[in-house]
């Protein structure tokens, strides 16, 4: 948009697909992965996806509250993503 100029971390992430960017932007990336791999036994790639789509389906919830499109209360907020998490995990494990 006219006007507007970008952070540097949100034009590195217009350069990319959606594989690697969670290592641009967040700091705790590693630490994250890491406990996905240890808690549910997943290889890192897997980690990393399931990592991903958290990341994405989360930020979508919070795309939607802050342009006032839906109200959830963080009850709601919290059981969409658990079940996301869930089925995801489901789908990951064969379950």
């Amino acid at each position: 948009t006219a006007g507007y100029i970008l952070p540097v971390p949100c034009l590195r992430i217009l350069n990319r697909s959606a594989d690697g960017v969670l290592e641009v932007i967040d700091d705790s990336y590693e630490r994250i992965l890491g406990s996905i791999v240890d808690g549910y036994g997943l290889s890192r790639e897997v980690a990393d996806g399931l990592y991903r789509h958290l990341w994405i389906y989360s930020h979508g919830i919070a795309s939607l509250l802050v342009t006032g499109v839906c109200e959830f209360t963080d009850a709601e907020a919290e059981g969409m993503l658990t079940a996301v998490f869930k089925g995801l995990l489901s789908g990951i494990k064969g379950v």
